[in-house]
Formats: structure tokens, C-alpha cells, sequence
């Protein structure tokens, strides 16, 4: 007489579940990129990119660097002084942060799932003139209002009342009749200029540099 074989239900599901959690772990995220744009009076921005649209980040900063012999990454983050940073979205891919801590890790969730970390970075790493876009210019409310793609530390409006015609935009806020029209500050990456004039520019700082002059409006 032939003996049915049995089945170990038992073990049969503990391999499932370590097959589970092990194709979790082979799709896990990908840590985003994070750059320091440099410290502007005591204040670091960093900025953060991940590679697909993202639901929330996550800033870990603190003022003690990172050092694998003395405690472990996770250790380092769990003594952080801020893990829980505010943070500011760029765009549905990039979130910046503007503290004054001199290190900074990143990561990113999608769904349910988080990224991992990125290595702990300092503050000392400023990027070149090229990696500052310019802003966007717009009118609204009877005021040219300029948005940058992170914080910035200061602001330049040129505004007068003679047309941009031909030339650089350089050579026409030379000529302006106002280079550093007055402006208020709306957010972290946002201003207003103060004066009426019919055609507008600007551009925006970070780290002691300066971005392009966007187009005449």
C-alpha cells in the first residue's frame, strides 16, 4: 500500500514568507541624490532628487558627523537633532531643506515603501554657477512675482519702463532704471517685486551664487 506523503504546512509557510520578504527587499527604492548649495550665513540648503515622482521625504540633519567605527548609521540617525526636518517641494522629483546643521541625509517614500538613506553628506560641498537655473517670472496682482527651483538667500529685481527689444538681457538691466528694485519675500524660493514698472527681470542667489537673469517680461 502506497503511504500519501504529508505536507509540513508549518514549513512550507515559513519559506513562502521568507521568499516574500525577500523579493521586498530586491525591490526596495534606490537612495535619492542629495547636494549641499553651500551655507549663506550659517544656513546650509540641501537639496535632494529622487529618480521617479515620490508621496514625502525625509531630512535627517545634525551638527555630528558620521563615523562608521564609532556607531552605526542607524545610530546616527536615531541621535540626529532633526530627523524630521522641514522640508520644501520643488517639484514632484526634488525637496529641498534650509537649516543651520552641518549634516545632512535624505530619503524618500513611495506608497508604503521607503528609499534607503543617502550617505551622510557635510555642508562644505558647493556645486558650480551651472547647476542654478533661472527662475521663473510671472504677473500677478499687478506685481511680477519670481520663483526659484530652491531657497535662496537673496534676490535681484531690475524693472523699467523701455522695452526689451534686441541685445543680452545683461546689456538692458545695465540700462534699467531700477537694477535692484526693492522686493518682499513670499517664501524660501519666492519674491515679489515692489515697484510698477512695465517690463521686469530677476534673478536669485545661493551660496554667493548667482543664477541667470531670466527673460524680459
Amino acid at each position: 500500500m502506497t503511504k500519501t506523503p504529508t505536507i509540513n504546512r508549518r514549513g512550507w509557510l515559513a519559506i513562502w514568507l521568507q521568499e516574500r520578504r525577500r523579493a521586498r527587499q530586491s525591490k526596495s527604492l534606490p537612495a535619492p541624490s542629495l547636494a549641499s548649495l553651500g551655507t549663506v550665513a550659517g544656513n546650509t540648503t540641501w537639496r535632494a532628487v529622487a529618480p521617479k515622482a515620490v508621496d514625502d521625504w525625509q531630512f535627517c540633519t545634525t551638527d555630528n558627523a558620521f563615523d562608521p567605527q564609532v556607531k552605526s548609521f542607524d545610530q546616527w540617525v536615531y541621535e540626529a537633532d532633526s530627523p524630521d526636518t522641514a522640508f520644501v517641494n520643488v517639484d514632484a522629483t526634488t525637496a529641498t531643506v534650509t537649516v543651520d546643521l552641518a549634516y545632512c541625509a535624505a530619503r524618500y517614500r513611495v506608497g508604503a515603501t521607503w528609499s534607503s538613506w543617502t550617505g551622510v553628506l557635510d555642508a562644505t560641498v558647493i556645486p558650480p554657477p551651472g547647476q542654478l537655473v533661472e527662475p521663473t517670472l510671472a504677473l500677478v496682482g499687478g506685481y511680477f512675482q519670481g520663483t526659484a527651483p530652491v531657497p535662496a538667500s537673496v534676490w535681484q529685481f531690475a524693472q523699467s519702463d523701455s522695452i526689451y527689444e534686441s541685445g543680452s538681457v545683461q546689456d538692458w538691466v545695465d540700462g534699467a532704471d531700477d537694477s535692484n528694485a526693492d522686493y518682499g519675500l513670499l517664501s524660501p524660493n519666492q519674491a515679489q517685486s515692489g515697484r510698477m514698472l512695465s517690463y521686469c527681470t530677476c534673478r536669485y542667489q545661493v551660496a554667493g551664487v548667482w543664477s541667470p537673469w531670466c527673460a524680459v517680461i
